[in-house]
Formats: C-alpha cells, sequence, structure tokens
C-alpha cells in the first residue's frame, strides 16, 4: 500500500477523517507499505499536530514533493 493524500482542499476534519488516515496508515505498515500527506491546510495540520500525527506521517507541501520523496 502506497498512498499520498492530498488535503489542499480540506478545510475541516474530524475524528473520522482522521481515523482514516490513521487506519490507512497501519494498513500500509502492515504491508510494508507507505502514506504521504500532502498540502495540509494550516486546520487540518494544526489537529494533526495536537494529536501528534505528523510525527509519525510525514507532511509535504504539495502532491508532487510527497511523491518524489516517496520514491527515495
Amino acid at each position: 500500500v502506497r498512498t499520498v493524500v492530498d488535503l489542499g482542499g480540506v478545510t475541516f476534519m474530524d475524528s473520522s477523517g482522521l481515523g482514516a488516515i490513521i487506519a490507512t496508515y497501519r494498513s500500509a505498515q502492515d504491508s510494508n507499505g507507505w502514506i504521504r500527506i500532502a498540502a495540509p491546510t494550516e486546520p487540518v495540520l494544526r489537529v494533526m499536530q495536537i494529536i501528534g500525527l505528523d510525527t509519525i506521517i510525514d507532511c509535504y507541501p504539495s502532491s508532487e514533493q510527497a511523491l518524489n520523496a516517496a520514491e527515495q
């Protein structure tokens, strides 16, 4: 499982969205894959920082940067 989640258009995220990202992260870990977050808006990034999700899932300014970092 290799996933880039582009959050550039997301202005609000609650526990359901966070739960989906965490479930995807766990699934990726189980299959030796990865998940990257691209272009999180300030409100969404703040929520991710509050729960510490930004420390286990890498965040990038754009989808292109997330994809390029993942290829390395």
